[in-house]
């Protein structure tokens, strides 16, 4: 890696849908960051019900500071994963860096994720992030300040360790990379972070991480991730086109590593499956038949200890016998807990 020493220039990319109560508190925090280096922030009107752009606009045109504003609109509402693309491709900056409009940053958050790069050009720098109420005391950044150097190193991070969020937010992203690899979102689905991130991994060979909260994150009552089982059939096929996207695209990586990133996506929606009462058996079976997984074989070579062969022993069955056996497990768990 060579070093760019000096600042690189940034794009922000902010898609806008229906968040009146929050745009104000988003926009102002983009406006006081203590960056030194060129900022560009785009803000993609997805033609929302109600006055979004309008208060944006007026915080624009109030604006006197050295960020450069832009509104795009579209015709017709098309979601998030199109409205982050539009930006993207609008966008000049060397690097990309992802805010929801619902969410803001803390004042030095550019500036603290672009510090490493005064000395290497990293693919990718993220930081971590607090909620604005946090009642399962998730932790989301779980690495030390440093770089993660290997395209190998950095997939075992996001897909084997967890140690690396999801979500698209709150990463500086190399432009060159978006473009030479077409890193676009794929519209219409729910949870598009999760392809992003699996289509982003497999071209990264450099990442520092800067274990400093960087970015508040807003749960809010109303959203449609927050509302587990809203839009249930697009929350599975979005899951689906995920685990479709990488099966297709093998990792160059050990196989240990690519098995735990399908098993965790598969798991997901097997669990969905589980909770829904919209979803059934069938649903059950069709993801069975798209994956060939031997948990016994990983169990007796030693690369699964005890607890997670029990988790995954359905995947040894045959599909309706396995979701069979998810079923009783999952009475029985209620059938001990009603006894205390």
């Amino acid at each position: 890696m060579s070093g760019f020493m000096h600042l690189v220039s940034i794009s922000i990319i902010i898609p806008v849908y229906n968040v009146e109560p929050y745009i104000t508190k988003c926009l102002q925090s983009v406006m006081r960051q203590t960056y030194n280096g060129p900022v560009e922030c785009i803000l993609v009107d997805d033609c929302g019900q109600d006055k979004s752009i309008e208060v944006a606009q007026r915080l624009i045109d109030d604006y006197t500071g050295s960020v450069g504003f832009k509104i795009l609109h579209h015709k017709q509402n098309r979601g998030l994963a199109a409205s982050r693309n539009t930006g993207t491709l609008a966008a000049t900056g060397d690097y990309f860096y992802y805010l929801d409009s619902d969410d803001y940053l803390v004042d030095d958050c550019l500036e603290v994720l672009a510090a490493p790069l005064l000395e290497n050009d990293y693919d990718m720098v993220m930081g971590d992030c607090k909620l604005t109420s946090n009642p399962y005391n998730i932790q989301y950044l779980c690495n030390d300040t440093g770089p993660i150097i290997g395209n190998e190193s950095i997939f075992r991070e996001f897909f084997a360790e967890r140690t690396l969020y999801m979500m698209a937010w709150n990463k500086l992203f190399k432009a060159s990379l978006f473009k030479e690899h077409d890193l676009q979102f794929l519209e219409g689905q729910i949870h598009e972070d999760d392809l992003w991130t699996y289509k982003t991994a497999l071209c990264l060979e450099s990442l520092y991480v800067q274990n400093v909260v960087t970015y508040i994150y807003r749960i809010r009552p109303d959203s449609i991730t927050s509302d587990y089982h809203s839009h249930t059939k697009l929350r599975l096929s979005s899951w689906m086109a995920t685990v479709d996207y990488v099966l297709s695209h093998p990792a160059n990586v050990r196989k240990e590593y690519y098995d735990k990133c399908v098993v965790y996506d598969f798991g997901k929606m097997v669990r969905f499956i589980l909770h829904d009462k919209d979803c059934h058996r069938n649903e059950y079976v069709a993801l069975r038949r798209r994956f060939d997984y031997h948990p016994v074989k990983l169990f007796i070579k030693g690369r699964m200890n005890a607890k997670t062969f029990m988790e995954q022993l359905h995947f040894a069955l045959s599909p309706h016998t396995g979701y069979s056996y998810l079923v009783l497990r999952k009475i029985g768990r209620r059938f001990f807990k009603a006894q205390g």
